[in-house]
């Protein structure tokens, strides 16, 4: 639709409204019929006004009551409370041209309503470009307000109200080429404060800002244009830009805070306290996005993900998901058409939760208390970006990571994660190597390069206790059994995994590379020259009671606490171990949230043994904390196992 056209049409309808009143002027009644009648041709509209004050000695007129009715909804498109302006009685008659000062419209109201992409204001569109030519009607419009409108969107029976809309047109006339048109308005609780530069040739200067928008009021349009689906979020922006209809171009920058908002999308959860988007600026013609930074506060995302093979992962869409496979969005980067830079991005306080199905297991794990900072991205037919991130690993481990990242073929990246519990990688590692760890955790150091497609890189992994057991005959070496030859006196096991290769060539396979080489490495026989040893555990039980879905050390656990430390001090007992083992009664069984509760009891243990007795949480171990591993009790505790070495 044009918006000037569209805008002129309703002004000159208000003002013929009018003029149908004064039969004594002349040729206004020979126009007015043949006008009405190309504009509300096959339309069903039928023109009514109320009361009608016309003063004759200085040509002010007020009209009141004024409707457009629909005779099929038997409701009003088009309404007005009252229009008042003045009007140069003298012109009109000497030179036969409609001079009007001062025209003051109040309580517009507009109800627009679109279903099939069809509108009940199609009447306004012009049907030809013959129709939009107004030259033969002479007249000039000085200083129009509209005060107190309203729009009512009715689009595919999504309903959203904009009201105490306010806006001001300098002047319109029946050959003007450019419209100044300013308006303020609300919707809900939010506002926003617009100015528009409209041409003749379609083209829109724009400028706009807004505050406190209600984003699920256009749930609709983001489900069908982006396949998104909202579910609460509030945004300010302000953008100012061009339109031109000739040539369908747009540019426009600006830039947009989005609040409290959450939303679902393919195979993905998003939810976010802040999201701001900082010095936007994009072009169509020019295929370009750019943003000076992204910076976001608590940030929630939850991925859904499923092993296809050959360490190739794909989105998985559950048949019950919101959108089905997206077929319009590339997937690739060689299908992108934009270029995409961003200066940086910024997250504080993250929480990344990632479900990836392997065959019929799931490992799922929670990046939380992240803090990530990307450099210079830059997305065209490929991407290139600098990265550091620090995090909590399923709440106990801590994870460290730079990367580099020229292409695929050409990038560098360090990994530390300290503190993993070996058992939630036990879907991975089940599958993979036919083993899973009932104890044990995991420290690893990456030093990852790769260079024209030549990789070179080193693990280093440090093992705490490991104790796994044999599910399948994947691994070609006897785990158990070298894992426990080269454990040191501590009951740790150290590796030193190197690997090379050319990631371009397709029989390279990176994960089918690292456990051939981790095989090769535990049965080399440098690697069971070590003194053979048997132990003999002493075993002390503990049992910690917690509040009703509370993670805090409460003071009957310190008690128990302090007997544990009493135990180690009073016995002399140097080398040791700590189990854990998860109990609940039926009620806290039904929390949603029970992993969660659990994990963070953990590590407030972890956190009082180490900051009030000096205990690592290398010295602490248990089970992959689910709920098939929290047993039944008339209490919350968590049983804690002391072995003594």
């Amino acid at each position: 639709m044009n918006f000037g056209i569209f805008a002129k049409k309703i002004l000159v309808i208000i003002i013929f409204f009018a003029l149908s009143a004064i039969s004594d002027i002349p040729y206004i009644s020979k126009l007015l019929p043949h006008y009405f009648k190309n504009i509300f041709e096959d339309n069903t509209k039928q023109l009514k006004i109320g009361d009608i004050k016309f003063g004759i000695t200085n040509g002010n007129i007020e009209l009141r009551n004024i409707k457009v009715f629909n005779t099929q909804t038997n409701e009003s498109d088009i309404s007005a409370d009252t229009v008042f302006f003045n009007l140069d009685l003298a012109t009109l008659l000497a030179k036969r041209r409609l001079v009007i000062k001062n025209l003051q419209i109040s309580g517009l109201k507009i109800n627009y309503i679109v279903k099939d992409k069809k509108s009940n204001l199609a009447f306004l569109e012009p049907k030809t470009a013959a129709t939009s030519d107004y030259s033969a009607l002479q007249f000039q419009i000085r200083n129009i307000n509209f005060f107190n409108a309203e729009l009512n969107i009715n689009y595919n029976n999504e309903k959203f109200k904009i009201e105490n809309i306010n806006f001001n047109i300098p002047e319109l006339t029946n050959t003007t080429k450019t419209i100044n048109l300013f308006i303020s308005g609300a919707i809900e609780r939010g506002k926003f404060l617009s100015a528009l530069n409209i041409q003749q040739d379609g083209s829109i200067n724009f400028s706009s800002e807004a505050g406190n928008i209600n984003l699920t009021l256009f749930k609709k349009q983001f489900e069908e244009n982006l396949g998104l689906k909202i579910y609460n979020g509030r945004t300010n922006f302000k953008i100012s830009g061009y339109y031109n209809s000739k040539n369908n171009s747009v540019n426009f920058s600006g830039a947009v805070d989005l609040i409290n908002t959450s939303f679902d999308r393919r195979n993905y959860n998003v939810g976010f306290k802040q999201l701001q988007l900082k010095d936007i600026a994009y072009s169509n013609i020019e295929n370009k996005i750019s943003i000076n930074e992204i910076y976001s506060e608590h940030l929630y995302t939850k991925l859904f993900y499923k092993f296809t093979g050959d360490d190739n992962i794909a989105p998985d869409i559950k048949p019950d998901s919101f959108a089905a496979p997206d077929t319009t969005v590339s997937t690739t980067l060689t299908d992108i058409q934009t270029k995409i830079t961003i200066k940086k991005i910024k997250l504080d306080n993250a929480t990344f939760i990632t479900n990836l199905t392997i065959n019929n297991d799931t490992l799922l794990t929670t990046l939380d208390k992240t803090n990530l900072e990307i450099n210079n991205l830059a997305i065209d037919t490929t991407a290139s970006f600098s990265a550091k991130l620090n995090s909590a690993v399923n709440s106990n481990a801590a994870l460290d990571l730079l990367m580099d990242y020229s292409d695929k073929y050409n990038y560098i990246f360090s990994l530390n994660l300290k503190n993993a519990s070996l058992p939630n990688f036990n879907p991975y590692l089940k599958n993979y190597i036919g083993y899973i760890f009932n104890l044990g955790k995991l420290d690893i150091a990456v030093e990852h390069k790769v260079s024209n497609a030549d990789l070179t890189a080193k693990y280093s992994l440090l093992l705490y206790n490991p104790t796994p057991k044999k599910v399948a005959d994947i691994f070609e070496a006897p785990l158990e059994f070298a894992l426990k030859k080269l454990r040191n006196s501590q009951g740790i096991v150290k590796l030193d995994i190197p690997i090379t290769g050319k990631i371009n060539d397709m029989n390279f396979k990176f994960s089918k590379v690292f456990w051939r080489i981790m095989g090769k490495t535990l049965i080399s026989p440098f690697s069971f020259i070590g003194k053979i040893f048997e132990v003999k555990d002493t075993e002390n039980y503990f049992f910690l009671p917690f509040n009703f879905n509370e993670a805090k050390i409460n003071d009957n656990a310190v008690s128990v606490l302090e007997g544990v430390n009493k135990t180690i001090q009073t016995n002399g007992i140097k080398k040791f171990q700590i189990i854990l083992n998860f109990a609940t009664n039926r009620e806290e069984f039904e929390l949603p949230h029970l992993e969660v509760l659990f994990k963070r009891r953990v590590n407030q243990l972890e956190q009082y043994l180490q900051k009030n007795f000096n205990i690592q949480t290398t010295k602490i171990f248990y089970s992959e904390i689910s709920r098939e591993n929290i047993k039944n009790n008339n209490v919350p505790i968590i049983e804690l196992i002391l072995i003594a070495d």
